[in-house]
């Protein structure tokens, strides 16, 4: 059972990560918000509003939930992670390799572990794309990832008109975290077209990943439909479509194979993949840390790519 500290009191802890940490039978510690009138709400739970409250009134074994806009999570990982308590915190992680060498080299001094949350990792769909994939790389002709939704909430950070808000760090990570789960190290990453460039809140992007003799064609943003869909293309011309694939909360889902003259599904069904997440011991982040230092930084220096090529655009 792990006792978690929740920061940041958006929509998204109230309604995915409170419920998913009771659900999995973990115990909510604390929360940290500015918010006024939280005790009626969360009764018996420490309201803290401040950080630096929290960490020095709270157990050394509390992990802390980082929900807060992406620009902030530097400073307040830092602070969690100088008071020795591990953290997870929410996708993006960080921004930059300044601020992800200064999280490493505390974590490590510290005994502490730091972890990026993709719940999609934790579904069986994911396992099964990865497995047939690794089966079958060498036949990949391509791979289409499209993560578009058709609105954004009002009234968050996403509001500001800040590149550290932008969609390409909001939705673009999936994709490009995805990439190097797959271990593509070496990659040719380019902006083909975003629609409706500079309009807050409704931009898309095509881009173009050239890797490992694969071609990636992902398009993620703001369209007229929600799509969540991952389709392998074979040289021999089947196509295998997993859907949807970055999705967390408990769901039917499918995993299509076509070829010229037929078709087969196949479903999946995944759990709530917050709660599968909150369950992990401390002691698996703290062997799969080494392993997931590689992908963020893959994964921040990728989108850093993306956004260089976006101020250009």
């Amino acid at each position: 059972m792990n006792k978690f500290c929740i920061v940041g009191l958006g929509e998204h802890s109230k309604n995915k990560l409170i419920p998913a940490i009771y659900e999995s039978r973990n115990i909510l510690r604390a929360i940290v918000s500015r918010k006024l009138g939280l005790e009626s709400r969360y009764r018996g739970i420490p309201i803290f509003s401040d950080l630096s409250m929290a960490v020095q009134s709270l157990e050394k074994d509390v992990i802390f939930i980082i929900s807060t806009p992406p620009d902030t999570h530097f400073e307040i990982l830092k602070v969690v992670l100088q008071n020795k308590f591990n953290a997870m915190v929410e996708k993006p992680i960080l921004l930059s390799l300044q601020h992800f060498k200064i999280i490493n080299d505390l974590s490590k001094i510290n005994r502490v572990i730091f972890y990026e949350c993709f719940m999609h990792r934790y579904g069986k769909i994911y396992r099964e794309f990865l497995s047939f994939f690794k089966k079958n790389e060498t036949k990949i002709n391509s791979i289409e990832i499209i993560f578009c939704l058709p609105n954004l909430p009002n009234n968050t950070y996403r509001d500001q008109n800040k590149i550290s808000s932008s969609l390409i760090y909001d939705i673009g990570c999936y994709p490009i975290s995805l990439l190097n789960d797959l271990n593509i190290n070496e990659k040719i990453i380019k902006i083909k077209n975003i629609y409706n460039a500079r309009v807050l809140k409704k931009e898309r992007f095509d881009i173009e990943v050239k890797a490992n003799n694969i071609d990636f064609n992902i398009k993620f943003g703001i369209d007229n439909h929600y799509s969540n869909i991952v389709t392998i293309n074979m040289s021999n011309g089947e196509k295998i479509q997993f859907e949807p694939f970055f999705y967390g909360r408990k769901k039917e889902k499918r995993i299509v194979y076509r070829n010229k003259i037929s078709k087969k599904i196949k479903v999946i069904k995944d759990n709530n993949l917050f709660e599968d997440m909150f369950k992990n011991s401390i002691e698996n982040f703290y062997i799969t840390q080494k392993t997931r230092n590689k992908l963020m930084k893959r994964s921040i220096l990728d989108l850093n790519d993306i956004i260089n090529q976006y101020q250009m655009y």
